[in-house]
């Protein structure tokens, strides 16, 4: 059980980490294409979200927490663990630290992750309903990439914004493909 100065500093740290997004108004795809961006696959990132085919979606986050797992030129792949339930996406973060490239926990560390990878693994089984594609051209802010001596407070923070169901609609249908 958290105590209240925990609470208090998780939420002044996300207020800090929505601050970042807002600041500047170079996007995702500027950055990327001046050779910027920060975005680097096994990372953990927050950005906003509008996706190309929203009206045809049954739901979408438009907050997305996302472990990078593949870059594309117009284009970069995750798995965005706010479609997991809380509990489910900390076993599911604790299976992904096998992953890990070394275990400082600091700028240089981060998941040695691939498609095929999270597909072979029994273990990694909850990624199917994480796994999405980001055109850039949809990212609405710049994108923050979240150290991972934070990534704990990352995915515990309720800061998924579903348009187009409710978090428990989106978690039931998420258990139901894993």
């Amino acid at each position: 059980m958290k105590t209240k100065e925990q609470i208090k500093g998780s939420i002044d740290w996300l207020r800090y980490q929505i601050n970042k997004l807002a600041k500047g108004s170079k996007t995702l795809k500027s950055l990327a294409e001046r050779g910027e961006s920060s975005l680097a696959i096994g990372k953990m990132a927050f950005f906003i979200y509008d996706p190309k085919y929203k009206a045809t979606l049954p739901y979408y986050d438009k907050f997305p927490l996302t472990i990078i797992v593949n870059i594309g030129s117009d284009y970069f792949e995750g798995l965005n663990v706010h479609y997991l339930p809380p509990k489910i996406r900390s076993i599911f973060l604790v299976r992904l630290f096998e992953l890990l490239n070394n275990d400082k926990m600091n700028k240089s560390t981060r998941f040695e992750i691939s498609y095929k990878m999270l597909k072979s693994a029994s273990k990694l089984k909850y990624f199917a309903p994480c796994f999405k594609r980001y055109l850039y051209s949809h990212v609405k802010s710049r994108i923050n990439i979240i150290k991972p001596e934070e990534w704990h407070n990352a995915i515990l923070l309720p800061v998924a914004k579903f348009s187009g169901a409710s978090k428990a609609a989106v978690w039931k249908d998420s258990k139901r493909k894993y």
